[in-house]
């Protein structure tokens, strides 16, 4: 994979454009000398640094595997979830929106029943599926992963309302956003031109999750972050989930 490549076409200045092909350019031709740093839970790699890419907002340095394009969040969730799943009963039915094929990886070896949702995406369970106007069997779930697409939906109070209708009584959701969550407010955005984002969370958002969860979580992905040898994860500070457990009964 080419730095070019792993930036996926969005380039904020050729300073930092520069600098982040630069460093990818050395691992790709030094990575064999380098000492080892860093194992991707997610695929195995392993390697001196994992690559650095641009998007629209930042440079996100050491973020994502050359092997299976894993990010900082995939691989904290590769590590949690499972651990999730094993607590629960052994025939855990679980529904994954978005679903991205290094988390399914992990995910439907290790789960009685998993299905998948997508607006756009061809071959899921359920297709053409905004959870804004959720058509999604209801109380027919015991996990629902959700990792960042909330951000994506214009109005995310009707998303997380039909998250809890799917799930049964003691349910849980595993929701990853974009955010900065030592800020207390949400930044609304006129149109979704940012990246396909509506919004970037604060700590608000807590106020959304507690109108449909008895129960919610903050985790830090990043005390995930030691991989054996003393290697990392590449699991950043901050790198946050949210547990939503326990849907509250809704008005019909």
């Amino acid at each position: 994979m080419t730095a070019r490549r792993a930036l996926g076409g969005h380039v904020i200045s050729a300073g930092a454009l520069g600098l982040a092909e630069s460093a990818n350019w050395g691992l790709s031709r030094l990575g064999k000398l380098l000492p080892l740093r860093v194992r991707c839970p997610c695929c195995g790699y392993q390697g001196p640094s994992f690559l650095h890419v641009n998007n629209v907002k930042k440079t996100s340095w050491n973020a994502a595997c050359p092997m299976c394009d894993s990010r900082s969040r995939h691989r904290g969730l590769s590590l949690m979830i499972p651990d999730l799943l094993r607590r629960r009963e052994p025939h855990t039915r679980v529904l994954h929106a978005a679903p991205e094929a290094v988390l399914r990886r992990v995910i439907e070896p290790i789960a009685a029943v998993y299905h998948t949702s997508d607006l756009r995406m061809d071959g899921v369970t359920y297709p053409g599926e905004d959870l804004s106007r959720s058509r999604l069997p209801e109380a027919s779930y015991d996990v629902f992963l959700c990792n960042h697409v909330l951000e994506h939906i214009r109005d995310d109070t009707a998303a997380v309302a039909g998250l809890a209708r799917t799930l049964v009584a003691d349910g849980l959701a595993v929701v990853t956003i974009p955010g900065d969550f030592r800020r207390q407010d949400t930044k609304h955005f006129d149109d979704d031109s940012f990246g396909g984002h509506w919004r970037d969370y604060g700590r608000d958002v807590l106020d959304l999750f507690s109108k449909f969860f008895k129960d919610v979580e903050t985790v830090d992905l990043h005390e995930l972050d030691k991989a054996p040898g003393g290697l990392s994860h590449g699991i950043f500070p901050g790198e946050t989930a949210f547990l939503l457990r326990r849907p509250l009964p809704q008005p019909a």
